[in-house]
C-alpha cells in the first residue's frame, strides 16, 4: 500500500483516524475513485501467471532443471485458489 496512492493508511486502534480517512473518501470521489483504479492496477501484479513467471525466473537462476517444476507447482495451486475464490463468492 502507498500512502495516497491506492490506499489510506491508518493507524491501528484509531476511531477517529479511521473516521477522517471513511469520510475523506466518502467527500472526495475524484480521489476515491483514483485510489480504486491505482488499487486495481497494482493488485494484477500479483496475478498467478506473474506470480509463475517470477518463480520461475528465480528458480531457473538457481538451477534450470526446477523451472518446470514451478510451472507445475503454482498450477495446481493456482487451480485451488480458484476453487476456493469460486466457493466465497
Amino acid at each position: 500500500m502507498r500512502e495516497g496512492e491506492n490506499g489510506l493508511k491508518v493507524t491501528g486502534r484509531d476511531a477517529g483516524e479511521l473516521a477522517r480517512a471513511i469520510s475523506l473518501l466518502a467527500t472526495e470521489p475524484a480521489l476515491r475513485a483514483r485510489m480504486a483504479a491505482q488499487a486495481v492496477l497494482d493488485a494484477q501484479t500479483y496475478s498467478w501467471p506473474r506470480t509463475v513467471a517470477r518463480y520461475e525466473e528465480v528458480y531457473s537462476r538457481l538451477d534450470p532443471a526446477l523451472a518446470p517444476a514451478s510451472q507445475a507447482l503454482l498450477s495446481e495451486s493456482e487451480g485451488v485458489w480458484r476453487e476456493l475464490i469460486f466457493a466465497w463468492s
